[in-house]
């Protein structure tokens, strides 16, 4: 096999040891190049030790396109190491987590997974129930009255699909905040207004079609695997040794997937490039602020490097800020819009 001649920006990746590392790459730099070459590397030094390389990512195409590629070098360089790592989606890592002890989450072993399309199918049908039952007023709330029937067709095709994405996506964030179909309603007896009186109907009757059929979908998959690993003690110890190393490649990933991530652990260690290194080296005294929660800490800390334009931190010293969410709540069917200010 040819010596391989890594770009400078792919070199501290193929260095890696230990520790946790983000690899921010857009679509064709090579993350699947140098993540497998890496992999076969740590193979090829037995880094593993008596445990595994485990790589998840998000879509079962991915599975398999790791597969082949490590694979491929793994012979290319005479490697007997087939069975030290091993590839899967997160999902899949789920519902391994999750057969190991059902009975810690309440379920039985026969538990069933709604795939993407049985998702889709009951999802459609709860929307399409919910603007026959009086919501079509609220959905066409949002639509630009149209005289070129054309334009109107196009543009009620992209709020179809808009709308799908609105109440999907919701639907996820209440769920990874706790917040059930029965909590939900307790909430909105208080305040009815908000695009959330429009979501209500949709997720009690997505969630009763889900339970009426005994199915899961991805989404309750890697909150219980979140759950029950964070209940059982036992259960982390023994997936301890599985994975000694851990690579995440997700594309748009939920927040339950970093957090299956986190409490499956790894070795626990900071790489130190130059620059920390140097930064590190010229730390003086250490200041702290206390706030509530992690989005005042987030602005707090854009406001201070704003101002202060610290000499080690690229990031947040141009004029923009994060962007919010912005809901005009005067109204019955309010407006979403994207804004930094």
């Amino acid at each position: 096999m040819s010596k391989i001649n890594y770009r400078e920006d792919q070199l501290p990746i193929i260095q890696y040891e230990n520790g946790k590392m983000a690899v921010p790459a857009v679509p064709g730099a090579g993350k699947t190049f140098i993540v497998t070459n890496l992999v076969a590397k740590l193979l090829e030094e037995k880094r593993q030790g008596k445990g595994k390389i485990l790589i998840l990512t998000y879509m079962n195409s991915a599975v398999n396109n790791f597969k082949i590629r490590i694979k491929k070098i793994l012979e290319e360089k005479n490697i007997d190491e087939k069975n030290s790592y091993e590839v899967m989606t997160i999902h899949s890592l789920a519902v391994k987590i999750i057969k190991e002890k059902p009975e810690i989450v309440m379920l039985n072993e026969d538990f069933n997974i709604a795939d993407d399309l049985q998702k889709t199918m009951i999802l459609n049908e709860c929307i399409n129930n919910f603007k026959i039952n009086g919501g079509e007023k609220a959905f066409r709330f949002f639509l630009k009255e149209q005289k070129d029937p054309i334009w109107a067709d196009r543009q009620l095709d992209a709020w179809e699909k808009g709308f799908y994405d609105l109440v999907q996506n919701t639907i996820s964030e209440l769920k990874y905040k706790d917040i059930s179909p029965q909590k939900l309603e307790e909430y909105m007896r208080e305040n009815r207004r908000g695009i959330l009186k429009i979501i209500l109907p949709i997720y009690k009757e997505y969630e009763r079609r889900l339970k009426a059929n005994g199915l899961l979908d991805y989404d309750d998959m890697l909150i219980l695997a979140y759950k029950a690993l964070s209940i059982d003690e036992d259960l982390k110890i023994k997936l301890y040794p599985v994975a000694h190393y851990l690579w995440i490649r997700v594309k748009g990933s939920a927040r339950g997937q970093g957090e299956v991530e986190y409490i499956i652990p790894n070795q626990i260690e900071i790489n130190k490039t130059a620059r920390i290194e140097r930064m590190v080296s010229l730390i003086d005294h250490f200041e702290y602020i206390v706030v509530d929660n992690e989005a005042e800490a987030l602005i707090l800390e854009c406001n201070l490097i704003k101002k202060n334009r610290p000499k080690f931190n690229v990031l947040l010293k141009d004029d923009k800020t994060y962007p919010y969410i912005k809901i005009d709540i005067k109204s019955d069917y309010p407006n979403v819009t994207i804004t930094r200010k």
